[in-house]
């Protein structure tokens, strides 16, 4: 599962309840530069935490992805980025300096299937979300149930609430000055590409293809 609007800090919450086996969080890390030799670009990362492969399994080429970001220092990277770099994929132990800092590749990644997931990037860069500012943007928080439990949105709104980062902050109001209690949704993984945020239009790409489907039937 994924949820969205939830703010960093949220994920010690979660973990409180019974139903969720593990948590893991995401973070626009902004586009940084990245430099290897005489080969410079610059590229949209992930700021993702050390759980983050143990909840979201993604197909690895070379490397120990569940350990990756547990080291300092350590980065996964996809293999578009790796052959654009390295002009290889095999680049685990390799250096890259990301940003102003020394980054060493634990592992590299299948590439990402295009408007097939809602990653805004297939490098992923270690952070610990208590080294970030309280009033930090919005993160992403993935989560792992245990088999045949269940977790609402209602549930991942109240760990929200009671999250330190959003202790005191004020509630929003409507135009008639009632107060709006900010709510998280929760999404399985495998329906976040029919989410409008995460896919503008695709409901009308789908009511489309559904009508133009059931023309040719009828023509047919």
């Amino acid at each position: 599962y994924e949820a969205c609007s939830i703010t960093s800090g949220v994920k010690q919450q979660v973990l409180r309840y019974p139903a969720v086996e593990k948590a893991a969080e995401t973070f626009r890390g902004g586009t940084r530069k990245i430099r290897h030799g005489a080969v410079t670009g610059w590229e949209p990362v992930l700021l993702a935490d050390a759980d983050f492969f143990d909840v979201v399994p993604l197909p690895v080429l070379h490397g120990d992805l569940k350990r990756a970001l547990a080291s300092p220092g350590g980065i996964v990277i996809d293999r578009s980025t790796a052959r654009r770099y390295f002009g290889r994929d095999d680049v685990v132990g390799q250096s890259l300096v990301l940003g102003a800092r020394l980054s060493v590749v634990r592992a590299v990644i299948e590439d990402l299937p295009r408007n097939g997931t809602s990653f805004e990037s297939g490098i992923f860069v270690p952070y610990d979300c208590r080294n970030l500012a309280l009033g930090c943007p919005a993160s992403r928080l993935y989560l792992r149930l245990k088999p045949g439990a269940a977790f609402t949105a209602a549930q991942a709104t109240e760990a929200m609430w009671r999250s330190p980062a959003m202790k005191g902050q004020a509630e929003r109001r409507d135009a008639n000055g009632n107060f709006i209690l900010r709510e998280a949704t929760l999404l399985p993984l495998d329906r976040v590409h029919l989410w409008e945020t995460f896919n503008p239009g695709i409901r009308l790409r789908l009511g489309a293809a559904a009508i133009t489907g059931a023309l040719v039937l009828l023509i047919a």
